[in-house]
């Protein structure tokens, strides 16, 4: 399981070094707690999947938060624009500060790349063609 990005690993928090009280306290926590394991369950695990299902839970509750933090920020776009106070359209993303990814591309690198693509398959179809006839 890989972490996200913007996180810091768990495996790094937990070097091979022995674990104190405090630490399998606030691993029981999480486990019991948010992640609702049985005490049989719970100890049945090593530390490595212990930690692995850690990481799994945490990425998914801030891929839910993002989704959340979204739906809300499209609602509130809806409601200010159909308001007709402002002068331009809010989207979700100018709303939580995102920059939007898609970035216009010019005319000229539009048929450029068309042009190479055609050319590449014209080309595989050629060497296709001249297989078949030597056949």
């Amino acid at each position: 399981m890989c972490p996200t990005k913007d996180s810091r690993s768990l495996r790094s928090r937990y070097p091979k070094k022995r674990l104190t009280r405090a630490d399998w306290d606030q691993l029981k926590e999480v486990a019991f707690g948010s992640l609702r394991l049985l005490p049989e369950q719970f100890w049945a695990l090593t530390l490595a999947e212990l930690l692995d299902i850690v990481e799994a839970r945490f990425s998914y509750e801030k891929q839910r938060q993002e989704a959340d933090y979204h739906r809300t920020a499209w609602l509130a776009c809806h409601i200010m624009n159909a308001s007709g106070n402002l002068k331009r359209p809010v989207t979700p993303d100018k709303l939580l500060g995102k920059s939007p990814d898609n970035k216009r591309v010019e005319r000229k690198e539009q048929l450029k790349a068309l042009n190479d693509l055609k050319n590449k398959f014209q080309s595989k179809d050629r060497r296709e063609e001249s297989n078949v006839h030597t056949l």
